[in-house]
């Protein structure tokens, strides 16, 4: 008897202490929870609906509320110290047929190139491709860099697509090779 009371006491412990300790949950854990919710997210609009539907899937996966809004929290800590977000967010982003970003050229660099003569442009984190296209398509030998993948895939799509050539690689403002006097126009836009 004293066994079966002390199993049902146990038992009813370890329901009581569950959720608990769901919220003990580190901030490491729950960052690896957002990226795994990014890796597996519909086409977003933009980084606001990314949070967003962050703190929804814990509340539909059963996380309590209370609990979801703190993991939230951490996430919105976090984003501005962690950059390994960027390129999961930005090919959730690119994927979307209807993104929250203008994609058309920058109007400071389509005023800047107005009377210079086409050279060696580097476009650094281009995205899609917008600003790296409008200088393909005027002439410019245009190398472009990005974290995201589904970003560089439609860079290299749109490119095909205009019938101009682009050189697009995958890489980060740190790590990406610039070489020394090789460019008449950088864009960090």
């Amino acid at each position: 008897a004293m066994w079966r009371d002390f199993k049902e006491s146990f038992c009813i412990s370890a329901i009581v202490v569950g959720p608990a300790a769901q919220a003990q949950r580190s901030d490491d854990q729950v960052w690896s929870g957002f990226l795994e919710y990014l890796k597996q997210a519909p086409p977003l609009n933009g980084p606001l609906e990314a949070l967003q539907g962050f703190e929804k899937s814990l509340i539909a996966t059963g996380v309590p509320r209370e609990e979801s809004s703190r993991q939230f929290g951490v996430v919105k800590r976090l984003i501005s110290i962690r950059g390994d977000w960027w390129p999961l967010m930005f090919d959730r982003i690119y994927a979307s047929d209807r993104p929250n970003f203008n994609q058309n050229p920058s109007t400071v660099l389509v005023e800047a190139i107005e009377s210079a003569k086409p050279g060696r442009a580097l476009d650094v984190a281009m995205g899609q491709g917008r600003n790296a296209l409008f200088l393909a398509q005027r002439g410019w030998a245009v190398t472009g860099f990005d974290l995201s993948n589904e970003g560089l895939r439609v860079a290299r799509a749109n490119a095909k697509k205009a019938g101009v050539p682009l050189t697009a690689q995958r890489s980060s403002i740190e790590d990406f090779s610039y070489g020394e006097e090789q460019w008449d126009l950088i864009a960090l836009i």
